[in-house]
């Protein structure tokens, strides 16, 4: 079975996409985002969305976000997919909001996710995240001392937010 129809089984069993849908593909430039933003644009016709995608330069690695930037461009360019460039100071940000780097960077992804969704009127925001991610999940909250609720791990479909890696 290919990865483009294990994709499509994901889509299916869990309804993460309906006619006309306009998605924004969260791209990073990783391997994951990649993958999904070529699977996504392969069955744009069949399942009839448009899709954009968007990258968050953290400025935490500068000349290798700038590079993941470009490149992420290239790739936009060569699909004919429309890319949103956002930039923050995620430092900055963090020093200023008294919370660590990773979350600061996390919060700040999904406030921009939700008000591109606002804006440009995205009914899903589609993310890279695979069956590792969802165990990696579990791991932290284990070692966070979650309760038996965080032992379930990321969703495939969380209000408008989707996983089409999710069984990948």
């Amino acid at each position: 079975m290919s990865i483009i129809t294990k994709v499509k089984h994901t889509i299916d069993k869990y309804n993460l996409i309906q006619s006309q849908d306009s998605i924004l593909a969260a791209l990073s430039g990783g391997p994951d985002s990649v993958a999904l933003l070529h699977i996504i644009n392969a069955i744009k016709k069949e399942y009839r969305i448009t899709i954009s995608a968007i990258y968050i330069n953290h400025n935490l690695r500068p000349r290798a976000s700038k590079l993941e930037e470009e490149f992420c461009q290239k790739l936009c360019d060569n699909l004919d997919v429309e890319l949103i460039l956002v930039n923050e100071d995620i430092k900055a940000l963090s020093k200023k909001n008294k919370k660590g780097i990773e979350e600061t960077a996390r919060d700040f992804r999904y406030g921009v996710f939700e008000k591109l969704t606002d804006e440009y009127n995205f009914s899903k925001i589609a993310l890279g995240h695979r069956s590792d991610d969802r165990v990696e999940t579990i791991l932290f909250r284990i070692i966070r001392g979650t309760g038996r609720s965080g032992l379930v791990g990321i969703k495939p479909k969380r209000g408008n937010i989707i996983r089409p890696l999710f069984d990948i």
